[in-house]
């Protein structure tokens, strides 16, 4: 039983002791601190409930996903022009440019000569002449082919 008093005993004086340093006006003011951060977490979450918040909350998602998107694009763009610069620099795009049209021109006046040719031959007669001499070849040469095929049988 004096091993049971004596940690009564100690527990008391601890209490005590804790009771002493509660009192403290440093303690006070730490416990009213949290007290105040409490109310302000209280009512923060209170305001977090509120459909205007809510409706305000995700505008400012909206907000910063349109930023992240707007972003990307202006990434893809410096991009794109960091390349035409390069390409710039280098003199290249310049004499790629200059082979292209080239290029393009050639083959409008290969067009257009198409174009004179086929309405000269049309106004002379030359297609229709063409055109038969191709299927007296094509004649000619089915019936050479037969000519062979009966001889070899």
């Amino acid at each position: 039983m004096g091993e049971k008093l004596k940690d009564i005993k100690e527990t008391t004086n601890d209490v005590v002791h804790i009771i002493r340093e509660l009192s403290k006006p440093e303690v006070q003011e730490s416990l009213n601190t949290i007290n105040h951060t409490a109310d302000a977490v209280k009512n923060i979450i209170a305001s977090l409930n509120d459909q205007t918040m809510i409706k305000n909350i995700e505008n400012i998602r909206l907000t910063a996903q349109s930023i992240q998107d707007i972003s990307v694009k202006i990434a893809s763009l410096e991009a794109a022009k960091g390349t035409l610069e390069s390409v710039n620099n280098q003199g290249n795009f310049g004499e790629l440019l200059g082979a292209v049209k080239d290029m393009l021109n050639s083959i409008i006046g290969l067009v257009e000569e198409l174009k004179l040719s086929i309405r000269s031959t049309r106004k002379s007669g030359l297609v229709h002449d063409m055109g038969e001499v191709i299927k007296e070849t094509k004649n000619i040469n089915d019936s050479a082919v037969g000519k062979n095929l009966n001889r070899e049988l």
